[in-house]
């Protein structure tokens, strides 16, 4: 069999060959224009036994509470956030997904753990 066995014009670069038990595919770049979309959090999630939506946000700003020191509060402001992305996705790939996630978050934890000392000591240089 050809290594390109499918021709459909959306196959692009091979990312990555998997080949095991219950996890048998190619997956390929797509050669046709998708959306990347930043987002700064998770806003809502409704899981359901066949799929899951994931509602994300980005906030737009942070606005004065009027509160503060002199009311008592211990509000610095409130944030407005809107969805700006929600993913639908089947339940079984999404918990896939966060233990994957969390996995690689533990194998990085050195570097995550370093790059947020760096920050931390390029902040104290902030006069």
């Amino acid at each position: 069999m050809s290594e390109n066995h499918n021709k459909s014009p959306k196959l692009g670069k091979l990312l990555t060959s998997h080949r095991q038990p219950g996890a048998n595919f190619d997956l390929y770049d797509s050669n046709e224009p998708y959306p990347t979309v930043f987002v700064d959090g998770y806003a809502q999630t409704l899981i359901g036994p066949a799929v899951s939506k994931v509602s994300f946000f980005v906030t737009e700003q942070v606005i004065d509470d009027g509160g503060g020191a002199s009311s008592g509060s211990t509000l610095q402001g409130v944030e407005e956030r809107v969805v700006n992305l929600r993913m639908v996705i089947p339940t079984r790939a999404l918990a896939e997904f966060c233990i994957q996630t969390l996995n690689s978050i533990k194998q990085g934890e050195a570097s995550i753990s370093s790059m947020a000392d760096q920050n931390k000591a390029f902040l104290k240089l902030i006069p």
